[in-house]
């Protein structure tokens, strides 16, 4: 299959042909900082036609069998939020708060969601541990896994979703945990036509669940590709992909309900784009620290607007923040 994309104008977001071609993107363009629009703006050939297409891929099994998870993943909800302490939201008061210091020993962050119907942060470590977190950083469980090399996590809803899908970096892949058994089910999902090798594969992952789109970053040429996931059946179906201002080291990315945006983040280059779920490049602004390996959006009691961030930085140096967004300059 044969996806055509075309670019109106030129600019660094770009949506190419599928499968991918082996030409890397080009010159880092110029992008405005914070939420001003960019320059250059995108067409996608039949881009809506494409996520209607994935939603009616995954809809009507989906109901069927979100009927039957409904509820277990209620009662997971219900019993979880009533133990969860409530805590009062930071806000403005700190909007540079570092969440990282209950991390285990030797624990390296890779991949980061918040899953707003148990009140928790799942964060991926990348030697094969997951791991369950309140806003404020207090560890509430964690469970060894029997896999490594772990560079993504994503839910497949998160107000009520039962599932999360963990992205091995290579071969690239999807592993299945269950929220309501606490552990792998054991189906795996390979993610086809993903540039990637050994040393360079797949480090972020995040899922539309209106639309039914995943979308995958690729450490080797930096670009992120959106598949129609049919979650029951198993099967990722390309779309398209997103040709970014990066040569490599896509690190993390999380889709934004609230905003309707995607966030792709590079540790390499300290900056986070923002874009639509149809490939729109919209803008960019910096992130602080190093090792921006994975991100999580929250929206607090008070309306605030939180971003996670996990730094890998190695076994002794890697740690969480949360920053209220946007982020401010002091916490640069």
């Amino acid at each position: 299959m044969l996806l055509v994309a075309r670019s109106r104008g030129g600019g660094t977001g770009q949506v190419r042909t599928w499968p991918p071609a082996t030409a890397r993107c080009g010159e880092e363009g110029a992008m405005q900082d914070t939420h001003a629009q960019a320059s250059s703006h995108i067409h996608i050939t039949s881009k809506e036609k494409m996520l209607r297409k994935g939603m009616k891929a995954t809809g009507l099994v989906v109901v069927v069998v979100g009927m039957c998870l409904a509820v277990a993943t209620a009662a997971l909800v219900s019993s979880r939020q009533s133990v969860v302490t409530s805590v009062p939201d930071v806000g403005s008061d700190h909007p540079c708060y570092n969440v990282g210091g209950d991390l285990p020993k030797d624990y390296e962050p890779s991949g980061l969601v918040w899953h707003a119907g148990l009140d928790r942060l799942y964060v991926i470590s990348d030697e094969g541990s997951l791991g369950a977190f309140s806003r404020s950083g207090k560890l509430l469980d964690s469970w060894d896994l029997p896999a490594s090399d772990l560079e993504g996590v994503t839910v497949d809803n998160p107000f009520n979703g039962s599932l999360l899908f963990l992205a091995q970096e290579y071969p690239p892949a999807l592993l299945e945990y269950s929220l309501v058994a606490n552990k792998l089910t054991g189906r795996v999902i390979n993610v086809v036509d993903f540039p990637a090798d050994a040393k360079s594969g797949m480090e972020g992952v995040t899922f539309n669940f209106n639309t039914g789109v995943l979308y995958a970053g690729s450490q080797y040429d930096g670009n992120v590709y959106a598949y129609s996931f049919d979650i029951p059946g198993g099967l990722l179906t390309p779309l398209f992909n997103i040709t970014t201002p990066w040569d490599r080291d896509c690190s993390g990315l999380s889709f934004i309900h609230q905003r309707n945006q995607i966030f792709a983040v590079s540790d390499s280059h300290d900056q986070i784009l923002i874009m639509t779920p149809e490939g729109d490049i919209v803008a960019s602004t910096p992130v602080p620290g190093d090792g921006q390996e994975g991100l999580a959006y929250r929206v607090s009691n008070g309306g605030t607007d939180e971003l996670f961030v996990a730094n890998d930085d190695g076994k002794s140096d890697s740690t969480m923040w949360r920053y209220d967004y946007p982020i401010e300059a002091k916490c640069f």
